[in-house]
């Protein structure tokens, strides 16, 4: 007798247990999908942020280019921007700064923000 209720207590721990397999495998299984997700997710996350890089290296190649450009443009004192000498009609000698003008009518915030010292008009 006491043979048989250790062979049923046997049976029941046997079948718990095989319970207990079949739910670890099932979330092992669950846990491979997820990770195959994510790894799919990140090659793809990846790749698009390889063709953010190249397009933000060709836009910054851009307008290097054309900065260069617009400063050889400019760059030559027969034309283009100049410095303003004392004569000119529209220049403040920086008594307007202080309301963010360093132009008579001008726009002062460019001015301002670039401390207001080198100011430029088109000749």
């Amino acid at each position: 007798m006491r043979r048989e209720e250790e062979r049923g207590r046997l049976l029941r721990e046997l079948e718990a247990i095989k319970r207990r397999v079949e739910d670890l495998g099932r979330g092992i299984s669950e846990d491979a999908s997820s990770r195959d997700e994510l790894d799919t997710t990140i090659r793809e996350s990846e790749t698009a942020l390889m063709k953010i890089m190249e397009s933000s290296q060709t836009l910054l190649s851009v307008v290097q280019r054309e900065a260069q450009a617009m400063s050889s443009r400019f760059s030559s004192p027969s034309r283009g921007w100049r410095e303003p000498d004392e004569a000119d009609a529209g220049y403040d000698d920086g008594a307007a700064e202080e309301e963010g003008d360093g132009w008579a009518g001008g726009a002062g915030a460019a001015s301002a923000a670039s401390g207001g010292r080198q100011r430029y008009q088109w000749s």
